[in-house]
């Protein structure tokens, strides 16, 4: 029985798209330097990462589906929402979610969802290099990994590209 399953290694062919809001700069900014320093530091060279730039998390899914199909292995989703006294954070943190998985699906590309949807500040702060490590650099290495993982499946364009090259 055959089984597959990616590694994280070098992509020095495979261009990345880094999505990330504005919204909450201190939390998101934290993100993107641990997206960005794990890509590096997994080969990933500067001219191959896109970094996009939207409002808010609202903005990320459409921004995602926009660039779907431009020759990116991968995009990488990264903002904040942080639960307030309405449900403004239920609609924008739950909707993201739901349309990045749209855009991966429909589209057929990677995407990982790093938008951190939490309860208070705090809680983001941990999230974005405190205590509980960073999500961008999560987001980054699982991004490696499912490149690596869509090359070694059966049927897949990367596969059909390399025929006959064992995984």
């Amino acid at each position: 029985m055959p089984t597959f399953i990616g590694d994280v290694r070098p992509t020095p062919d495979a261009r990345i798209a880094l999505i990330a809001s504005r919204w909450n700069p201190r939390i998101v900014d934290a993100l993107v330097e641990g997206a960005l320093a794990c890509l590096r530091g997994h080969g990933v060279v500067e001219d191959a990462i896109d970094v996009i730039r939207v409002p808010g998390a609202w903005e990320i899914p459409q921004a995602a589906h926009q660039i779907a199909g431009r020759g990116h292995a991968a995009i990488l989703a990264l903002g904040c929402v942080i639960r307030g006294d309405t449900r403004h954070y239920e609609h924008v943190a739950d909707n993201c979610a739901q349309a990045l998985m749209r855009v991966a699906l429909d589209r057929r590309i990677i995407v990982l969802n790093g938008v951190l949807a939490v309860e208070r500040h705090e809680d983001a702060l941990a999230r974005a290099g405190g205590a509980h490590g960073n999500k961008g650099e999560e987001v980054a290495l699982a991004a490696l990994e499912m490149i690596d993982l869509h090359r070694r499946l059966p049927n897949s364009a990367a596969t059909e590209e390399r025929k006959g090259t064992p995984p």
